[in-house]
């Protein structure tokens, strides 16, 4: 099978990368078996918290351990009079033959009384009919304004005025106060979706990526909002052709950049992701050949992996240039399942490459689980986060090589199906003395801190929680404080570099709606400044 990456020109810098994206799949040929799970005595998670005075403030722990119609018989108008004769029969005439009534007055050929029944049956069926239809309508209008808002039977409010403490909810994923005001959703743009991505190109110009779907042509479009360090000035041009590509309304959306191949003569290359209407997964490549600006066609093997209806969709790439390792894994909830799927792409540089292999798993997820993962270090161990079935987050241990993955931690944080959620990474090392490093984070394959930046239920509000080995989770919303505005429904969260070494130029794009439509905002990070507006609209 043909390698998912095509050769071109031009030297650059490697690194990997990881877009989570903020809205399960099924191998219709047979895939591998489902491997053995929990994680071996290498790679064990740390879950407890070391304590040191001059270290990053400890978190306490944050688990909880807590109608018929029918016409009336007809009436007896037809009788039949008999001539009376006396009881000798002699000389007497028969009496005259009563006349017949008059037959009833009849409508249609049918007697009045019943035409009249008839109509009025009939007029009721209609009546009730229209009103079922209207009934029904409207139950259809709001579980799709809840559904494109995360909410189902098992997570949101309908009223969007109330929110979710993280970590407090009795009833996980589905808290409301009925005191709070309810405002409408602006349902055409609750199901959107953005991805993001970084790199730096061969002339050491920055370029920063930012994928969305196009609301002006109901969504049948991908575009990219394209901005450098040169001419700094955004740029939207489409990914997709219009009226030839067909897209998911409301589809989730991952972007990854790296070398094919892991050659570093090469180009680098864009993948995007997306979902045809009918769940399967398809995926864009720029440049393609010699074409700079040209989106490639979709890999055949990728229209085999199918998402679940409400599957979001993450996507990362590792690479190491000494040894030549790479390896491009996506994450997804499997179609028709409540678990966890990840296929991925092996090219290990001195062999032939492994073709896409999809691994499920046995883990249970909340329908509509919201993926991210970010690196713990250097190597390809990773820590992955999803919404588990009880409305919290779960963190869990995976290895990209051997495709291990460890059993979930409960974090005690609320977390409804189809949140905004994505992940950035700063160096645990440099919050401490060089002499106060906690020993867990002296390991080159754990001192990552992971910030993970999510909505709340209601969507009107975001939360900050940072974790490392050291200090576990720990919310952080007052450094995002002075970000959030009111009036604001928030439908989508990207961010870039979490695979990339050094952590530098990272970005964080907001979408969300003020009453005009979506809109998007780029953060810097780790300072949490705000840059300015991303445009998304093809002109």
């Amino acid at each position: 099978m043909a390698a998912p990456l095509h050769n071109h020109n031009g030297p650059g810098l490697g690194y990997s990368d990881l877009e989570a994206v903020q809205p399960g799949l099924e191998v219709y040929p047979s895939g591998p078996g489902v491997p053995p799970h929990g994680y071996d005595g290498n790679h064990k998670q740390v879950l407890w918290a070391e304590t040191d005075p001059a270290s990053h403030p400890i978190a306490h722990d944050l688990h909880n351990s807590g109608k018929i119609v029918y016409s009336p018989p007809l009436g007896d108008g037809d009788k039949i009079a008999f001539s009376h004769m006396p009881e000798d029969g002699e000389g007497l005439q028969p009496v005259p033959p009563v006349p017949p009534p008059p037959p009833p007055p009849t409508i249609c050929g049918i007697r009045r009384k019943v035409f009249w029944i008839l109509v009025g049956a009939a007029a009721l069926i209609i009546i009730a009919a229209a009103v079922g239809g209207g009934v029904g309508g409207s139950i259809a209008s709001r579980s799709a304004a809840q559904a494109a808002t995360g909410s189902n039977s098992a997570g949101d409010s309908e009223n969007t005025g109330n929110s979710t403490s993280p970590g407090n909810s009795t009833n996980p994923g589905n808290s409301t106060n009925p005191g709070n005001s309810t405002v409408s959703n602006p349902a055409p743009f609750q199901n959107l979706s953005i991805a993001a991505l970084y790199y730096m190109d061969t002339r050491d110009v920055n370029q920063y990526r930012v994928y969305t779907q196009w609301k002006e042509w109901n969504g049948t479009q991908i575009v990219e909002s394209a901005w450098n360090s040169d001419g700094q000035l955004w740029k939207v041009e489409p990914v997709t052709k219009a009226g030839v590509d067909a897209i998911k309304q409301g589809t989730p959306i991952a972007a990854m950049t790296g070398y094919p191949h892991t050659n570093t003569s090469l180009d680098l290359v864009k993948n995007v992701y997306y979902l045809q209407p009918a769940g399967q997964l398809i995926v864009r490549q720029s440049p393609t050949g010699v074409e700079q600006s040209v989106w490639g066609e979709d890999y055949s093997e990728m229209g085999f992996y199918g998402l679940s209806d409400d599957g979001t969709l993450f996507s990362y790439w590792y690479q190491d240039l000494g040894t030549r390792d790479l390896i491009i894994a996506v994450f997804y909830q499997e179609f028709g399942e409540n678990s966890l799927a990840i296929a991925k792409y092996v090219d290990k540089g001195d062999s032939d490459p492994v073709p896409w292999e999809k691994t499920s798993h046995s883990i249970a997820i909340q329908n509509g689980s919201p993926i991210v993962a970010a690196p713990a270090g250097l190597g390809t161990e990773m820590i992955l986060y999803i919404g588990g079935t009880d409305g919290k987050l779960k963190q869990l241990q995976y290895n990209l090589n051997s495709s291990s993955l460890g059993d979930p931690f409960n974090t005690g944080i609320d977390l409804s199906p189809k949140t905004p959620l994505c992940v950035t990474v700063e160096d645990n090392r440099k919050l401490f003395p060089q002499n106060a490093i906690p020993e867990c984070a002296r390991n080159r394959d754990n001192f990552m801190t992971h910030n993970l930046l999510f909505a709340t239920a209601d969507r009107r509000n975001l939360t900050l929680y940072s974790w490392n080995c050291s200090s576990g989770f720990v919310n952080q919303d007052s450094r995002i404080a002075n970000l959030l505005k009111p009036n604001r429904t928030y439908l989508g969260l990207a961010s870039t570099d979490v695979g990339r070494l050094p952590l530098d130029n990272q970005r964080v794009y907001v979408m969300f709606d003020q009453g005009a439509g979506p809109q998007v905002e780029e953060w810097e990070f780790p300072s949490w400044k705000l840059l300015g507006e991303v445009p998304i609209n093809l002109s």
